[in-house]
């Protein structure tokens, strides 16, 4: 296995700059993780995917969505509204898109509405004065 070529991180405040080159989605999260305290998750091991990006000054969020372009992501937020980690959800295989798009198309093939028996209404119940 070999370790990456190119992989540069920087951080400052809201500012995020990255020069990798042929890395694996692992040693970048393992490197924005150890600099900014965002953690990444996945079901199992972090992707081994190659990536490679080259930006300079983007805001935090827009450099991270560059690096994690090829993956499904979510973030996760903190009460301050900032990212406090990743979660990463493996790629479906392509057979099983295709089993997903055909059972889409089968539904909406054609569904009957359900008859809907009637529902009692709760009356409405108006304020009363007070009374001495």
């Amino acid at each position: 296995m070999s370790l990456a070529t190119d992989l540069f991180i920087a951080v400052k405040g809201e500012v995020f700059s990255a020069r990798v080159e042929d890395s694996s989605l692992k040693a970048v999260a393992e490197e924005i993780e150890s600099k900014t305290g965002i953690w990444f998750k996945s079901a199992g091991a972090l992707p081994e995917e190659k990536i490679s990006v080259d930006f300079e000054g983007l805001p935090f969020e827009n450099g991270l969505e560059r690096i994690l372009s090829k993956v499904n992501y979510s973030l996760v937020f903190d009460d301050e509204d900032q990212i406090a980690g990743v979660f990463l959800f493996r790629s479906l295989d392509p057979r099983q898109k295709q089993i997903i798009s055909r059972a889409k198309t089968r539904a909406q093939a054609r569904i009957a509405p359900r008859p809907v028996r009637n529902r009692r209404t709760i009356p409405v119940r108006r304020p009363q004065p007070f009374r001495n």
